[in-house]
């Protein structure tokens, strides 16, 4: 059977057959998702073949529930062909809300929209030294994890999409030097790190009553142990929806944000500098990269218009001077990285 007559067997044995799927907006990975009209249901589709797996979605998504979060209610799942049902949280995500608010005073919308996902990975960081044994499975976001991320960028960006030949002694003075600024930075494993943590990820859930419980996550299956600032710069220095697009008053969102993180989670805001610097500088490159792989590979070319963006958030991290010796190596290839440009 092909893929679509499996989901209908899924679907048969939970009592669901014959129903009309919708598809939904895939994001970058090979899962898709169908919505089940007027049932409130998801099925996902996520083939184990293409390196997909319901699994780690489902840890993830018990260990949320375990702090006390909004992750979808899991109905049914098929182990062997990589399908769930879940509960759909609709339509409300964070980015859908301020888009409506792009008229008036929408500025007011995503500053408290903002603030409440930071409340979250605050919230998370914060429950977490009393939950370790809830990750103790799960590997950490480690230098090995980093680089090869990284590697992204070299392999996809600079060699594929540039034509830039780059020689196996470059590419070990990148690793060392990104090797080098993680061991300066130091930066810690105490809570869980979402990692595609972005507006189009949150939803506002009506009826959940306050707290964190109206808040809905989802695309959590690739977390990992490490620092909660990876999810503040993920969130906050989005490609696909820059913050800085969200009117705010006269000020800079994307600082006061920044503060409001450092703030409310009582953390030393010279080290969290460090790190949003560091993080932010990685996954840009490692963006690059997935980027333009899923144009070449995967035939998804409107990643593509987002390089520019990426591009601006590395050339402002990149002039800090802790990034001077990756600076010179990113200069060496493509200046107009460097330059924003």
């Amino acid at each position: 059977m092909n893929r679509d007559e499996l989901i209908q067997e899924f679907l048969s044995k939970n009592n669901l057959g014959d129903r009309l799927l919708v598809p939904v907006e895939n994001d970058a990975s090979f899962r898709k998702y169908f919505r089940i009209k007027e049932k409130g249901l998801i099925v996902m589709d996520a083939p184990s073949e293409l390196g997909e797996s319901i699994e780690s979605f489902i840890n993830i998504d018990s260990i949320l529930l375990e702090l006390g979060l909004s992750a979808p209610k899991i109905y049914a799942a098929d182990y062997n062909h990589g399908f769930l049902l879940l509960e759909d949280f609709g339509h409300t995500t964070f980015k859908y809300l301020m888009l409506q608010r792009s008229m008036g005073r929408p500025y007011r919308m995503g500053d408290r929209l903002y603030k409440k996902a930071i409340s979250v990975i605050l919230h998370i960081k914060s429950k977490w030294s009393n939950n370790i044994e809830l990750g103790k499975n799960l590997p950490r976001y480690s230098i090995e994890e980093l680089l090869k991320e990284a590697r992204l960028f070299i392999d996809w960006y600079l060699i594929k999409h540039r034509q830039i030949q780059v020689q196996a002694k470059d590419i070990d003075e990148f690793e060392s030097i990104i090797s080098n600024l993680f061991k300066i930075i130091s930066p810690g494993f105490d809570t869980l790190v979402l990692r595609d943590y972005h507006v189009d990820n949150l939803f506002f859930l009506k009826g959940r009553g306050g707290g964190f419980k109206n808040i809905g996550l989802i695309d959590f299956q690739d977390a990992l142990i490490g620092s909660a600032t990876y999810d503040l710069v993920s969130l906050i220095e989005d490609v696909r929806w820059p913050v800085n697009r969200v009117p705010y008053k006269n000020k800079n969102l994307r600082d006061d944000l920044f503060d409001f993180f450092v703030s409310h989670g009582k953390l030393d805001e010279e080290q969290v500098n460090k790190e949003a610097c560091f993080f932010s500088v990685q996954r840009n490159l490692k963006i690059l990269g997935i980027f333009c792989r899923l144009k070449y590979r995967d035939g998804k070319e409107s990643y593509i218009d987002y390089l520019k963006n990426a591009k601006n958030i590395l050339a402002v991290h990149l002039s800090n001077p802790l990034m001077e010796d990756l600076n010179k190596w990113v200069r060496k290839f493509d200046s107009k990285i460097v330059e924003g440009s």
